[in-house]
């Protein structure tokens, strides 16, 4: 097996740390691959698990990343030309690419999620309960009937 992508983030939030306290406020070019690539997009974009697993199952398209990608991300709104407090525009580019609009891809914009505690209760309540206690709801199926 490699790294997980637990480890990859970790190894991602070293990087950010360190070029924070180093390269305040200037520009910076990294090169990597692929999954260090995603890593990023996890931070920067704020995705949860599940939207990274559903962006994962579109990489087959649209959000993949191919060899020699750009992963571009601004504060720059590329529309006024205004600076935003953090990044809110990305775009993935693949030069060398037959098809022209993944040569030069139009800036997409983002807003990173926030969530109220009911917005993080209905994510949560998305999955199934497999674990159950003495102190659950009484009248739920207990596990055994749950999971075979």
């Amino acid at each position: 097996g490699g790294e997980s992508l637990a480890a990859v983030i970790l190894r991602v939030d070293l990087i950010l740390n360190y070029l924070h306290e180093r390269y305040a406020g200037q520009r910076v070019l990294m090169v990597c691959h692929g999954e260090l690539m995603w890593a990023f997009r996890l931070r920067f974009e704020k995705l949860t698990q599940v939207q990274f697993r559903d962006m994962a199952d579109k990489a087959r398209g649209d959000e993949r990343i191919h060899n020699g990608s750009i992963l571009r991300y601004t504060r720059e709104d590329p529309e006024n030309g205004s600076l935003g407090h953090s990044f809110r525009h990305v775009q993935l580019a693949t030069p060398g690419h037959k098809d022209v609009a993944k040569r030069r891809p139009p800036w997409r914009a983002f807003r990173p999620a926030s969530y109220s505690n009911a917005d993080l209760l209905a994510e949560v309540n998305r999955f199934p309960n497999i674990y159950r206690s003495s102190l659950d709801e009484p009248g739920r199926l207990p596990l055994e009937k749950l999971v075979p």
